[in-house]
């Protein structure tokens, strides 16, 4: 009995423990911070881009640029999560707080107010890696397609310890960043600026595949008749004006109507020029 009562006590410190161990493993992905952005690129461009229209690029109190960027209170979640990623983009340096300033930096200022369309890539570009997560992930398919959905959340997860419950956000502003990017790529991509593809990529056809255009008006098409015929020039004359000359004589009348008919046979207008000439009398 007395080793029992002794037991007993040990095997509660015992639950204690585990529980203690199981609610920290639960909790470990929640109290993690967030190393990637809750908002995407283009979305965290509107407080850099406010700044610039608002206080011509200077540093602009929090109070003010709240109201900016459409929202009331500077303790808004929505806000400070826009703020957040803002500064993990590196666009602009500044947490938010009251009576704070927050400032673009030189890479917000090129995206913003860039001095050239290839200035404002490269910064996009160097926003987007400038988040760890997102060059890391970038970097291991280097500019291949990304695969399905299943298989993406399975890599993020095992590769780079996203947690789970994080996943799926960390997947969606990937990707739609991703897409951005290529809409601002004027050229294709260089091999130190490759990005990662999203699309299948697209059939091309052999330019001697292609099936040929109709002919357009004017253009010269190959004759297939005889080579002789179609080297002779030919003058049209309106059929009224042949009758009406050759009426009074009937057999050249008759010869040409002939030699017409023959024309039309063979395709060769040379033969009516023949017939009215006489030679088939």
């Amino acid at each position: 009995m007395a080793a029992e009562t002794k037991a007993q006590p040990q095997r509660k410190r015992h639950r204690s423990r585990a529980k203690k161990a199981l609610k920290s493993k639960d909790s470990g992905a929640k109290g993690k911070p967030w190393t990637f952005p809750k908002n995407t690129l283009e979305s965290a461009i509107t407080i850099a881009k406010a700044i610039e229209d608002k206080n011509a690029g200077n540093p602009m109190p929090a109070q003010e640029l709240v109201v900016a960027v459409g929202f009331r209170l500077a303790s808004d979640w929505r806000f400070l999560d826009l703020l957040r990623s803002a500064n993990l983009y590196g666009l602009v340096s500044g947490t938010g707080a009251s009576n704070s300033s927050i400032s673009l930096t030189q890479l917000g200022q090129d995206v913003v107010a860039p001095s050239s369309p290839s200035q404002r890539s490269t910064a996009l570009l160097a926003a987007f890696r400038n988040v760890r997560d997102f060059a890391a992930v970038e970097g291991f398919y280097g500019g291949k397609r990304i695969p399905e959905d299943e298989f993406f959340l399975n890599t993020l997860t095992r590769e780079f310890q996203i947690p789970r419950d994080r996943v799926e956000q960390f997947a969606g502003i990937f990707l739609e960043n991703l897409k951005f990017l290529r809409a601002f790529s004027a050229s294709p991509a260089s091999s130190d600026q490759t990005i990662a593809s999203t699309e299948a990529p697209p059939s091309t056809t052999p330019p001697d595949k292609i099936p040929s255009p109709v002919v357009s008006r004017g253009a010269s098409i190959v004759a297939h008749g005889p080579p002789s015929y179609w080297n002779i020039p030919v003058i049209y004359v309106p059929p009224a004006v042949v009758i009406w000359t050759l009426w009074p004589d009937a057999s050249r009348l008759t010869t040409t109507l002939l030699g017409a008919a023959v024309a039309a046979f063979f395709g060769a207008m040379p033969v009516m020029l023949l017939a009215s000439s006489g030679l088939f009398r």
